[in-house]
């Protein structure tokens, strides 16, 4: 009975830990967009409308050297992309190896214009970096 309890838990436990780590990277998010919300309200800059904020992107970055792949998903992220976004999914949409999306996603967080999920290994995802255009 006392092992059926201390597996009990340790389960528990574990099932604890991970709702609480779950819960901080919630946590982070909001944080995240909310600060966001306050800097684009500050300046004037309407997030919330899709439209003005990818031409106010894509005005931005006129000079920055896109290939065809790293357009077609960036307008994709713009527009509303559900889900999480992955190098497979990548590949999959932009028709590429998982390798060449890789070293797309790689230009694209090198220049501050995707972030990388607090996830790692087999689940890391990326977003769009906001912030740094409603600035």
């Amino acid at each position: 009975m006392v092992k059926k309890n201390a597996i009990h838990n340790r389960k528990f436990s574990q099932k604890t830990e991970a709702m609480l780590k779950s819960s901080e990277i919630e946590s982070e998010k909001l944080i995240y967009e909310q600060v966001r919300s306050s800097i684009a309200k500050r300046l004037g800059i309407d997030i919330a409308n899709p439209v003005l904020f990818k031409a106010n992107f894509w005005d931005k970055h006129k000079d920055t050297p896109f290939n065809s792949r790293q357009r077609l998903m960036l307008n994709k992220l713009m527009d509303g992309f559900t889900g999480k976004l992955n190098t497979s999914k990548w590949a999959k949409i932009a028709k590429c190896s998982q390798d060449t999306a890789l070293r797309d996603i790689k230009g694209l967080l090198e220049n501050g214009i995707l972030r990388q999920d607090s996830h790692g290994g087999r689940s890391t995802c990326y977003e769009l970096y906001i912030l740094p255009y409603t600035i």
